[in-house]
């Protein structure tokens, strides 16, 4: 099989490590790639994407995602170029420029993968098998490295306040889609939320949102401790400070997001108590 420029499928996937991709070279290795190719190992599927690792000549990986663009929301917001393969390309982007660690987008292309159905594909750096920062906590408590503990906290909240402060804002920003390197360092997957060209003044409610994500998934990363979590909310506070009308739309969205998935009706350990929501109503 050849892509774009004669070089044959395997010529690709040697050089793709270091080489731009064009258009057509990751069209033709998405088709083979959803076709099952060997070089091609699924990581995650949902009904309408798919990720998956491809394994270079050199030993060397990428990251493939794979989307269907369905229905006629989706397929307006392709057409207007606001669809989450957009919205990841654009936030990739975005996260580099301002520091925060993240894959590197190598090049993405519209699909139509069958007469009656488009979609997307993106090719992106590989990060590795590294954990996410839910799992990352967990084995600090475990290990009872709070040390450890505390400079994660400490990274992932400027982590957040670079994102917010230079108009990346995200409602699924949250332990979930962070993984944390062999050095302990923090870096940003999955952008496919991301709301574009956004300022935290213009979308106050999306700013509330991606701070109740952060906090409940931290919340839940460390069981609901009381202690651990009111400092990681004292830390969110001393360096944000937020108007008191986001942090307390953040505390409903957590709340809210905990009764989707628990039945517990209060969730109080998660949210830390009415305590800090007091000082920073007085603080502002």
């Amino acid at each position: 099989m050849e892509v774009s420029g004669g070089h044959t499928l395997s010529d690709a996937l040697e050089m793709s490590a270091t080489s731009n991709w064009t258009s057509r070279a990751i069209e033709d290795v998405a088709r083979r790639a959803r076709q099952g190719a060997s070089w091609a190992h699924r990581v995650r599927e949902k009904k309408t994407r798919s990720v998956m690792r491809l394994q270079l000549a050199s030993g060397d990986t990428l990251i493939l995602k794979l989307w269907i663009i369905d229905g006629v929301p989706a397929r307006v917001a392709n057409r207007i170029r606001r669809a989450p393969v957009d919205r990841e390309w654009v936030g990739l982007q975005r996260a580099l420029s301002l520091g925060v660690p993240a894959p590197r987008p190598l090049g993405l292309v519209r699909v139509r993968w069958s007469d009656e159905q488009t979609g997307a594909a993106m090719i992106m750096s590989d990060l590795g098998g590294l954990p996410r920062a839910t799992e990352y906590i967990k084995e600090c408590l475990a290990a009872q490295d709070l040390g450890r503990l505390s400079r994660l906290e400490d990274d992932v909240v400027r982590m957040t306040q670079t994102m917010i402060e230079g108009g990346l804002l995200d409602e699924d920003h949250g332990t979930l889609n962070i993984l944390v390197s062999g050095d302990g360092t923090p870096l940003r997957v999955d952008l496919e939320r991301t709301c574009l060209g956004a300022s935290r003044w213009l979308h106050p409610g999306v700013w509330a949102r991606m701070l109740g994500r952060l906090i409940v998934t931290y919340g839940f990363a460390v069981s609901g401790d009381p202690e651990h979590v009111e400092r990681f909310h004292a830390k969110l506070l001393s360096a944000m400070h937020p108007p008191a009308a986001i942090w307390c739309g953040a505390l409903r969205s957590a709340a809210a997001r905990i009764r989707r998935a628990s039945e517990n009706p209060q969730p109080r350990a998660i949210l830390a108590g009415d305590r800090l929501r007091e000082d920073t109503a007085r603080r502002d």
